[in-house]
């Protein structure tokens, strides 16, 4: 099959194929939900249930109305669970508990409940030790006649088995397979031909009895289950699993005892040391510092049938100074061993040390889950795999940057310059789609020998696209596709009348010779610095490694200290709080209309003398889901956040390449809950300052970024809801009149 070329491919339909990432329950099988009646059970019957867990009754009753309200099937459960329930495993599972019988180890009031309910049904509120839930009975089914009977409940063979071939005692198995159907007959080993000796006589020994080893039932056998999930707040939605270096790494932890009895398991405060954390592309892994890890009251911890013990760490705490790339994290049973007997040598001596660790190094019944959340609801579970993560700062226009593209088969890597003082937006959503991932496993999956490569297709035939893409992007910089130029193939790039742009996605093409016929139709980003005659002779191209580096990553030297002098020319302001000083540059170099804006209502006093109160800009403290305070909001005439508030006019907004960085003030603009958007052109007195990295918001390009903190930034910790501006005072601008540009009149 002949796949396409850039000429082909810059002509193709403008339908982005979006991919979507199904995330799900291995083994998960959607149960019937029949309005059949309740059946009274047997002893041989199990159900399926979910279940969502909290404090009080009250919280109870009103969730399941909301339920009800939505429909009362399993979905309308699943996003209630996901929603409100306590129970930290279950919970990303939609509140499902499994299968379960009477007699069980679940708590008396839960099993009543559940077997009295028809199916497809939802409970009244239950209380148990643990809270109050609201169950909801998913299934169930009649246990077979031979399920989990002991030998003495099973009829006698029909046909006797063969003798045992050993004086061995039978070996216990720790996870037997089930048990053979009593009627059947018992295989025995085929013997192979060899000469047949001539016969002696000799007195037939009696044969030997058959003992048999008395199986454990599957239920009652030693079963774990670890979720590992990474925390991010809702204000911080980066690409999946990317962090800015000045996040914590924060993971929850969660164990769940899977069997029917009480089992021992290492303290959950032990757990974080069973991570191994590895530098994609690296073989050996980064060796964590625990010598800070706190020691828990006792080593091991005693859990009920489906109990369930976790807790939030921060790997950051033990593996300090992460440099911005990519990394996996995985969780080894190896590494825990090792890891505590290091950190607390004593615990050799304990009996149940002892017997867990030679469990665990055995076949182990653990199931380890990674659970993936992205910027949507939607989850993704992987057993047994890696999490991937990602640590970087945020692009900047002034910095220099590099991709290295490292190929199956060894031999040099590709190393690629970005133009980001050129073309910023595309560079940006290069590294977005490195840093997220998306190229993983991906290939140079076209070549024409002497002419070009293309990669980075996810269908592998020119057709595929990421789920963002970037509209109307074109060669601004009129960068010259020559041997080695990497450029992004747009698509629809010609239309009625002029060239206008066309849509990017994820595929580029590297020059093999020049091409000045692409210059007006695809969008130059970089530029291959090494590898590029390796990459030509090597047959194999499928992608490694990709990772974004710095100039100092690329050449090892250590990272400069960053500067907090002002541009040379932009005009500066103080900012007088309660708490203290802010000294601010105002960037006029990008957004030269906001800055005259500010400008003059700070000289025209418009944020010192208000008519409200005691006459001073209150501040306004947002946070996050989590607490953490991301920004802080003021500049209202009527000191508040009604957003119509304003000086009487609007300004146009002027989008930069700036990056909201901790300090960055930037201009609020109206939000439309009709469209679930933010509205341009709407920015008139009110701003607000970040009081961390807030990416996302660089990847919306909806706030004029018009300045930033220079100095005072331990002030800018201190504000609270309580503190006031007192003054804002411009300190230097240039000598030109700082006349606005106006959307709207009063």
């Amino acid at each position: 099959m002949r796949y396409v070329t850039p000429f082909s491919l810059s002509r193709l339909l403008g339908v982005t194929v979006a991919l979507y990432v199904a995330g799900g329950v291995p083994g998960w099988r959607s149960p019937v939900l029949a309005q059949a009646p309740p059946v009274v059970s047997s002893g041989r019957e199990e159900v399926r249930v979910s279940h969502i867990l909290v404090a009080t009754k009250d919280e109870a009753e009103a969730i399941r109305k909301e339920i009800l309200g939505q429909g009362g099937d399993k979905q309308s459960f699943i996003v209630a669970a996901r929603k409100h329930s306590k129970d930290v495993t279950t919970k990303l599972l939609g509140g499902d508990v499994g299968w379960f019988r009477q007699g069980g180890q679940m708590e008396r009031a839960f099993t009543d409940s559940a077997y009295s309910l028809k199916l497809g049904e939802t409970s009244e509120p239950v209380q148990t030790p643990f809270g109050w839930h609201i169950l909801f009975l998913a299934d169930r089914r009649e246990i077979g006649s031979n399920v989990d009977k002991t030998p003495e409940e099973t009829t006698p063979p029909k046909t006797p088995p063969a003798p045992v071939a050993s004086d061995s005692p039978p070996i216990a198995i720790a996870n037997p397979t089930p048990a053979p159907d009593p009627g059947a007959l018992v295989p025995t080993a085929t013997p192979t031909p060899t000469a047949i000796p001539a016969p002696t006589p000799a007195v037939e020994a009696p044969p030997k009895p058959v003992v048999e080893a008395k199986r454990t039932p599957r239920s009652e056998q030693m079963s774990f289950r670890l979720s590992i999930e990474t925390v991010k707040a809702q204000s911080l939605q980066l690409q999946q699993n990317t962090f800015t270096p000045e996040q914590a790494l924060e993971i929850n932890l969660a164990l769940k005892n899977e069997s029917t009895k009480e089992q021992k398991f290492f303290a959950k405060e032990l757990l974080a040391m069973g991570f191994k954390v590895t530098a994609i592309g690296e073989q050996i892994p980064i060796v964590g510092d625990f010598a800070s890890a706190p020691e828990p009251a006792s080593y091991f911890v005693t859990l009920r049938s489906n109990e369930i013990t976790g807790m939030e760490v921060s790997l950051s705490d033990y593996w300090k100074g992460l440099s911005p790339r990519r990394y996996t994290m995985a969780w080894d049973v190896n590494t825990l061993l090792a890891n505590v007997e290091a950190r607390f040598p004593k615990i050799k001596a304990e009996a149940d040390y002892t017997a867990l660790s030679e469990a665990m190094k055995k076949r182990f019944p653990l199931t380890v889950d990674m659970v993936y959340r992205d910027m949507s609801p939607r989850i993704l579970y992987q057993r047994n795999r890696p999490l991937g993560v990602s640590i970087f700062e945020p692009i900047r226009p002034d910095g220099k940057y590099y991709a290295q593209i490292k190929l199956a088969g060894g031999g040099d890597p590709l190393v690629i310059r970005l133009d980001v003082d050129k073309q910023f937006a595309a560079v940006r959503h290069f590294v977005s789609l490195v840093m997220d991932g998306f190229y993983d496993g991906l290939d140079f999956f076209d070549a024409e020998e002497g002419d070009f490569l293309l990669g980075g297709c996810p269908t592998r035939n020119g057709t595929g696209a990421p789920s963002a893409n970037l509209p109307s992007m074109r060669n601004e910089a009129k960068i010259e596709h020559k041997r080695g130029t990497v450029s992004f193939v747009s698509r629809n790039v010609r239309s009625r009348g002029p060239i206008r742009g066309g849509q990017v996605g994820s595929i580029f093409v590297v020059c093999l010779k020049p091409h000045p016929e692409w210059n007006d139709e695809h969008v130059p980003f970089g530029e291959v610095t090494s590898g590029l005659e390796q990459l030509e002779k090597q047959s194999a191209r499928s992608f490694r490694e990709i990772t974004i580096l710095t100039e100092d990553q690329l050449t090892n030297k250590p990272k400069a200290s960053p500067t907090t002098q002002p541009l040379a020319g932009n005009p500066e302001a103080l900012i007088k709080t309660s708490k203290g000083t802010l000294t601010v540059e105002l960037f006029e170099d990008v957004a030269r209309n906001t800055v005259a804006n500010f400008v003059t209502l700070a000289e025209q006093k418009f944020y010192d003398k208000l008519s409200q109160g005691d006459g001073k800009q209150q501040v306004f403290v947002m946070k996050d889901d989590a607490g953490k305070p991301f920004l802080l909001q003021t500049g209202s005439p009527t000191n508040d956040l009604d957003p119509s508030a304003g000086p009487g006019y609007a300004i146009p907004g002027e989008i930069n390449a700036r990056n909201h960085l901790k300090g960055s003030l930037a201009m609020c603009v109206a939000y439309d809950e009709a469209s679930k958007s933010h509205v341009q052109d709407t920015a008139g007195s009110q701003f607000f300052i970040c009081l961390q990295a807030l990416p996302y918001y660089d990847y919306m390009k909806a706030f004029t970024i018009f300045g930033q903190v220079t100095g005072g930034m331990d002030v800018l910790e201190k504000l609270t809801d309580t503190d006031k501006i007192e003054s804002i005072e411009i300190t230097k601008k240039k000598s030109h009149p700082y006349t606005v540009r106006k959307v709207t009149s009063p």
